[in-house]
């Protein structure tokens, strides 16, 4: 009976370290994401021809 405790505890574990690093996963490709639009934004607007006037 300890030996499946012992492996629900492991389960709960890994499958809990899974999802924490999916969402920290998902955090950093939004933060990228925004940032890579910014970039990009900033690149277009000094490259338009309406801000060589």
């Amino acid at each position: 009976m300890d030996t499946w405790v012992m492996a629900f505890k492991v389960a709960a574990v890994g499958v809990s370290a899974v999802f924490v690093g999916l969402l920290m996963l998902a955090g950093g490709v939004k933060i990228m994401s925004f940032f890579c639009r910014l970039a990009t934004r900033k690149q277009k607007e000094e490259s338009s021809p309406d801000s060589a006037m």
